[in-house]
């Protein structure tokens, strides 16, 4: 082996090999604190260390103690039907935000464990939205209500500072407040006939209303039929995908933001079968959508445009002296590109190539603007001109009649606070607080004698 092998010398860090005075400092004294000794000449010593040590790990251990033992004591007498690891079938129904949907609840031992759609369910059959997927896990949400609860508000009902009470406790306090009168229901969306029966009963026995809310109420659309038709309607149409062969959509995003969505979705997915029929989607918008992206042909344009883009296609529905009658009040074309006109006339000539099964939609979000009612009166024009009413939409024979509610209420609700007629207001299973994006709703609510919230949980509104 080579003398300047035997030489080299290899370096722990770069302060070592400067050798510099700082770090022979630190060297003399790495060691100079013994472990048995009871003073640390800069710092913590190694016993009081240790002792430290033992300390923390023996306070750890004392949660370190056995469960109690639950025995798994099988049945005396066991239920009929129970077979203890063998899943029980229950049919049941979900609703929410107005949809309605049947389900399959999958039971072990009486507690549910899974959600999934009911085949024997109309229109929608197996299908199950994400939303009722995770329902299942609501009824083991600890943050959920046992009991009756107290708020105690302060003058100014600036507290959230909450008691338990009882049910007796609760109805000697309502019997005294609801012989005052001038007693409020508000909700969102209510499905059940009964219910709406009921509610409707009590305030009208307490001289109060009962309004119906929702954030994203279809109200607007079904008074464009009493606009457009006449007499009042009720219920808004089921379009349907699977007899269709064209969809013209203007601004609606049917496949993620409508109602009846997951109708639409299942029908649109059998719909778009590579060995099968397949439906033809054009797609006018503002907004890069869900539905946009599913579309054969889209286009891109301001929501401004969307009455003129309808008025183009009805004016190529027809040339006849009896149709430009009959089309006289959709004549406004206006600032539409060469694009614009060129999609307007191809949809125009699909329309009239599937009379009768085709659909024309207007209604989204994107299409609410100054020019809504007309818009809708436009589409509802082509539909009925086309033959598509009562075919591929329809009015009559399954119409939705759970979305209900009036994007007015809210309104409604405030004017009669203000005006003193709200002395009881009962909030029905609905955030109001959270949902409603307007200003001066918490502050009305302070005006309100007494307020009453029936929720499973004690959110913003509660």
């Amino acid at each position: 082996m080579s003398e300047s092998f035997k030489e080299t010398k290899y370096w722990k860090s770069l302060d070592q090999w400067k050798n510099s005075s700082s770090y022979q400092e630190l060297v003399d004294k790495e060691f100079i604190d013994s472990p048995l000794s009871e003073e640390s000449q800069g710092g913590w010593a190694r016993r009081d260390f240790l002792k430290l040590m033992g300390a923390s790990l023996a306070l750890g251990s004392f949660g370190c103690v056995r469960r109690p033992i639950q025995k798994i004591v099988p049945y005396v007498n066991r239920p009929e039907g129970l077979i203890p690891g063998v899943s029980n079938l229950y049919a049941s129904s979900f609703s929410e935000a107005g949809e309605v949907l049947g389900l399959v609840v999958n039971t072990r031992e009486g507690k549910p464990i899974k959600l999934e759609g009911n085949e024997y369910f109309p229109e929608i059959g197996q299908a199950l939205s994400a939303r009722g997927q995770a329902k299942l896990l609501s009824l083991y949400d600890p943050a959920r209500i046992s009991g009756p609860i107290k708020n105690l508000l302060n003058q100014k009902r600036t507290n959230k500072d909450t008691v338990k009470t009882n049910w007796d406790t609760v109805d000697m306090e309502m019997d005294d407040i609801l012989k005052k009168g001038g007693v409020y229901v508000i909700s969102g969306d209510n499905s059940s006939e009964t219910s709406n029966e009921v509610i409707g009963n009590f305030v009208s026995k307490f001289g109060g209303k009962y309004l119906k809310w929702s954030p994203s109420s279809y109200s607007d659309f079904k008074d464009s039929f009493t606009s457009a038709y006449g007499g009042e309607t009720k219920t808004l149409p089921r379009f349907k995908i699977s007899k269709s062969k064209y969809i013209l959509s203007v601004g609606t995003d049917f496949l993620q933001d409508s109602y009846g969505t997951l109708q639409m979705q299942r029908e649109w997915g059998q719909k778009r079968d590579p060995q099968g029929s397949q439906v033809e989607l054009d797609q006018v918008e503002s907004l890069l959508t869900l539905t946009g992206t599913n579309s054969d042909h889209r286009l891109i344009t301001h929501s401004t445009k969307y009455l003129s883009f309808l008025c183009a296609v009805i004016s190529n529905l027809g040339s006849d002296a009896a149709y430009a009658k009959q089309a006289s009040s959709y004549a406004g074309i206006k600032d539409l590109t060469a694009d614009e006109k060129s999609f307007a006339l191809e949809a125009a000539k699909k329309l009239k190539k599937y009379k009768g099964e085709a659909i024309v939609m207007a209604y989204g979000l994107e299409s609410k603007n100054e020019n809504y009612m007309e818009l809708q009166k436009a589409a509802h024009f082509i539909n009925s001109f086309m033959g598509n009413d009562g075919k591929t939409i329809d009015y009559s024979q399954a119409p939705y009649v759970s979305y209900n509610s009036s994007s007015d209420a809210i309104n409604v609700l405030l004017s009669d606070v203000k005006k003193g007629l709200v002395k009881t207001l009962f909030i029905h299973d609905l955030n109001l607080l959270y949902k409603y994006d307007g200003v001066g709703l918490e502050e009305s609510l302070k005006k309100v004698n007494k307020l009453v919230y029936t929720g499973d949980r004690n959110d913003e509104t509660g």
